[in-house]
């Protein structure tokens, strides 16, 4: 959750934002928009987080149940990068930059 948080901050200003999808609460139920906001406050983001009881959004994007699952998407709306796991580790989090460094270009250069 840091590297999101650390990159929805960072390159906000460039068109990128961190976008959370809360499936369950913890425990294991559909969460609802009070588990929305504790969520948000026990992982301190400042990014938009969405509540999807029936998965609708996830199902879409996940074709996998792996959770976490990171994807970066341009701004055409293609998924440029797909990452299951955690994301905050030194590695991983040099290959999600590289890939939105990658979208944001594309992005910037229509294609």
């Amino acid at each position: 959750m840091q590297a999101s948080e650390s990159l929805h901050t960072e390159r906000g200003a460039e068109g990128f934002s961190s976008l959370g999808i809360l499936i369950e609460n913890t425990t294991g139920d559909p969460p609802s928009a009070s588990d929305v906001k504790t969520w948000i406050k026990a992982y301190a983001v400042t990014f938009p987080v969405l509540a999807d009881p029936e998965k609708a959004v996830f199902n879409v994007y996940v074709p996998s149940p792996v959770l976490p699952t990171s994807l970066v998407i341009d701004r055409a709306g293609i998924i440029r990068m797909r990452l299951q796991g955690t994301t905050d580790d030194t590695a991983t989090e040099a290959k999600l930059r590289a890939a939105i460094d990658e979208a944001l270009k594309s992005s910037a250069s229509g294609g």
